[in-house]
């Protein structure tokens, strides 16, 4: 490919939109397959995690636990979300597609789902419940979306929301079906049927087909700024440490597996004229057969070697290489990744265990448990609206991602500190269509956050290392309600605490600015002192 060429798609990557191409299933065709198929496995998932309420009440009952102890359940599944995340994240989708990743996700929590029906002992529901599904929701939820940036580009806004949506149509029917197995069947009984229903997922996992290689490959911009024969005619030139930086640059901006130094197959190009393919001076060593990125010895390595050495040098380099561009430590120098760490580290916890506490704070009230399912039945109808409407609002440019979800945040974060105050049915109703309206925002914009502030190529990366840290922040945060449930005898104080780790959040997003210009400052002054 010639230079010019090579390096307009330099270019257009490294403003995004560089793995984000034209072709036929982009933004169209098997997209929306793929599209329905996250959908249905939000929808699944997502929706049984939101029964844990209900759950939690019947173990409580049942093995005769506080709240505080129950809540370790889901901080067992929150700390084995956060271990798998990354491993997910950065390795296991270099070695697998993300169908293979998604079928691996979905035997683990099915089965984690289905074991804990046939388990005796508290214990035990900690390792099932937490831990399995934990592991298996890791190896769910951020692959799915990595897909879905792949195969849409101008409606990505819009395929996030609809996505997401599948949290909300989940949240209406899952609690009322697990309402109804729990009160036919007991808690064992209806954990084994809602496995069988959590086993159609393997469906939606089979439908993931990935993204088409020679739309990939046509786009890719792993290439090189010179010819393949010019390289190898003169491989240690005065030129060579140019082209191959600039070669190396491609490589680390270019998110697509094959470009990421795959470790087999492994062949090596033999300069034209040698004798022998192994003659360390004169070779290229060539990684996979559709690749062309070409690796050379370093100076410091000696050329002087057996075919056993050379290869075992050859293998290092590639994993160093690999090991390099999987973990970019470049992303921690900057001011805009902590920024969204901290801002869903106080945000998460009040956008997930909301809903969890809903139903044991209208049990505390006086409310039935079918009124109390209710409640979540209609927190989840109006969260549809609060996940779709904002990728709307994001597809036509009216708000951004950041203001929707600071403004829901805000509302929610008033709102927990005025839980007192619904006592009676139809307030309870309200207050509970307040939360479904807002709290699905963060959810339905944060993936769009991540991708404005880092860049789509940086997304699968820093969305695993946010994934690690708002799992912590869930597990510390299931602690912190149950034992202050348990300490004050009500939910009330656990709400008001929700609010206010939203209102903090907030706090942290909205003095970005200020920060900014400080981190500026300080970089000046730290460059004037050298």
């Amino acid at each position: 490919m010639a230079p010019d060429t090579n390096r307009k798609s330099l270019d257009e990557q490294e403003h995004g939109e560089g793995e984000r191409h034209s072709g036929d299933d982009v933004d169209s065709g098997w997209a929306w397959v793929v599209l329905v198929s996250v959908f249905c496995l939000m929808a699944l998932m997502a929706g049984f995690e939101n029964t844990q309420g209900l759950v939690f009440v019947e173990i409580e009952e049942k093995f005769r636990v506080s709240a505080l102890v129950t809540s370790i359940i889901g901080g067992a599944y929150f700390i084995a979300v956060s271990i798998s995340v990354i491993f997910v994240m950065m390795f296991v989708l270099e070695m697998m597609s993300v169908r293979q990743c998604m079928l691996i996700g979905v035997a683990l929590y099915t089965s984690g789902v289905g074991v804990s029906s046939v388990v005796r002992s508290y214990p035990g529901l900690v390792v099932t419940l937490g831990v399995i599904t934990g592991v298996g929701a890791s190896f769910l939820y951020g692959p799915s979306f990595v897909l879905l940036g792949r195969y849409f580009d101008r409606r990505l806004s819009l395929a996030t929301a609809v996505a997401n949506t599948g949290v909300s149509v989940g949240s209406i029917v899952i609690p009322f079906v697990m309402r109804l197995l729990l009160d036919q069947f007991s808690l064992s009984g209806g954990l084994l049927v809602m496995s069988a229903v959590l086993a159609n997922m393997f469906v939606c996992a089979c439908l993931l087909r990935p993204f088409p290689a020679s739309h990939r490959d046509a786009h890719s911009t792993c290439h090189l700024s010179a010819s393949k024969d010019d390289m190898v005619s003169d491989p240690l030139s005065e030129n060579t440490s140019e082209k191959l930086l600039h070669t190396e640059n491609e490589l680390s901006s270019t998110p697509e597996k094959h470009c990421l130094g795959e470790l087999s197959p492994l062949t090596v190009a033999q300069k034209p004229g040698t004798s022998s393919p192994l003659s360390c001076d004169d070779n290229v060593v060539q990684l996979g057969d559709r690749d062309s990125i070409l690796f050379y010895p370093h100076e410091g390595v000696s050329t002087v070697c057996g075919p056993c050495d050379k290869k075992t040098r050859v293998w290092l380099s590639a994993a160093r290489r690999r090991l390099a561009q999987t973990f970019d430590i470049s992303v921690f120098r900057r001011l805009a990744f902590w920024v969204l760490v901290f801002h869903q580290w106080f945000g998460i916890p009040a956008a997930s265990l909301a809903l969890v506490y809903l139903p044991p704070l209208a049990l505390e009230k006086g409310f039935s448990e079918r009124e109390a399912t209710f409640m979540v039945m209609v927190t989840g109808g109006c969260d549809i609206f609060s996940r779709i409407l904002p990728g709307v609002i994001a597809n036509f440019k009216l708000l951004q991602p950041h203001e929707m979800v600071i403004a829901s945040q805000m509302i929610l974060g008033i709102l927990f500190q005025f839980t007192s105050l619904f006592n009676t049915l139809p307030a309870m109703v309200a207050f509970s269509a307040v939360l479904g309206t807002f709290g699905g925002v963060f959810f339905s914009m944060r993936q769009m956050m991540i991708i404005d502030f880092v860049g789509l190529q940086r997304f699968p990366m820093v969305f695993g290392f946010i994934q690690l840290f708002n799992a912590i922040s869930l597990a510390v945060g299931f602690l912190i309600v149950g034992y202050m449930k348990d300490t004050t005898g009500s939910c009330i104080m656990s709400f008001h605490y929700l609010g206010a780790t939203q209102i903090v959040s907030c706090g942290i997003f909205l003095s970005f600015p200020l920060l900014s210009r400080c981190w500026q400052r300080c970089g000046r002054e730290a460059e004037g002192v050298v």
